[in-house]
């Protein structure tokens, strides 16, 4: 039996996406953009509502249902 390796709790890519996305919400806001920001939030929840409807389509062997 191979033994698992320790498993990392956090990434470092995952770390500085979290840390940019936040800091160009923070300029966002800063600056005013606020018509701009929430057109990105609705597409960014839109393109997430597509990839769970998408998913839910999908059985485990990867063909529709």
């Amino acid at each position: 039996m191979s033994e698992m390796g320790s498993r990392q709790r956090m990434s470092f890519w995952g770390v500085l996406s979290i840390f940019t996305l936040g800091g160009v919400i923070y300029v966002l806001i800063e600056r005013g953009y606020f018509l701009l920001l929430y057109a990105l939030a609705t597409g960014a929840l839109c393109l997430f509502l597509i990839v769970v409807a998408f998913d839910i389509g999908l059985d485990r062997t990867g063909r529709e249902e």
